[in-house]
């Protein structure tokens, strides 16, 4: 699936369907230059620091990031300090959650973002990995050597 974006006046909210919404909003410009981020999608509240809008907008849909087309490029680029927070949370159910908080992103892009999103179908590349028909090359490792998940310098 792919997510196409446009940043288009929104309609009334009255012609659209109620969703949940954050009770306070703050998305701030991050012109810090720090190289440190953090996203914090925690119970009532979500808080994303130095991270693009882009990041809301996944979290948003539960995309990732190659199905998102058509956005303007400071989506990608430009840092913001996003903090939200509503009291709504205390009657979710548990299992639900997750979904009410995505709903309630999705609420806070179209209204301060005016975003507008559709789901539409797209032929895309696809690599698969095979075996070669010489046979797989790769040697199994010992059962007794360590576990390590820690890549780099030939490992």
């Amino acid at each position: 699936m792919i997510w196409v974006v446009a940043f288009l006046p929104a309609p009334p909210v009255s012609a659209q369907p109620a969703e949940p919404k954050f009770d306070v909003v703050s998305i701030k410009p991050n012109r810090s230059g720090a190289l440190s981020s953090s996203v914090n999608p925690s119970g009532s509240r979500f808080v994303a620091r130095n991270q693009p809008i882009q990041t809301v907008i996944l979290n948003a849909f539960d995309v990732r990031h190659y199905q998102l087309v058509g956005a303007p490029d400071w989506v990608k680029s430009e840092k913001y300090d996003v903090e939200a927070k509503s009291d709504a949370w205390a009657g979710v159910e548990r299992s639900e959650r997750s979904a009410f908080q995505k709903a309630m992103l999705r609420s806070l892009l179209a209204e301060r973002c005016q975003f507008k999103a559709h789901e539409e179908e797209r032929e895309t590349a696809l690599y698969e990995l095979v075996v070669d028909k010489g046979g797989l090359k790769m040697q199994k490792s010992a059962d007794d050597e360590p576990f390590s998940d820690r890549w780099g310098r030939g490992r």
